[in-house]
């Protein structure tokens, strides 16, 4: 398969953490169903809503341990 890495910024900026938008944007952009799809992220809350969406979520904790990994983060 192909790989692709996209920004936030690469479909406008909208608070990942309250709008669904640019993972819409950006899953239609590849042609791929959230199934289809990897959000990697070092803010924990943004993961929330691309995991509802069904999105495989992964945390990068860049050093820093969490007190607790919610169950909406995959990995």
């Amino acid at each position: 398969p192909h790989e692709h890495i996209h920004a936030l910024e690469d479909f406008g900026f909208e608070k990942k953490s309250a709008s669904p938008a640019p993972f819409v944007q950006a899953l239609a952009g590849l042609g791929l169903a959230p199934g289809e799809a990897v959000m990697v992220e070092d803010t924990i809350e943004n993961l929330r809503l691309p995991r509802e969406m069904g999105l495989t979520t992964v945390f990068l904790t860049q050093g820093r341990k969490p007190d607790a990994i919610p169950p909406y983060v995959d990995h």
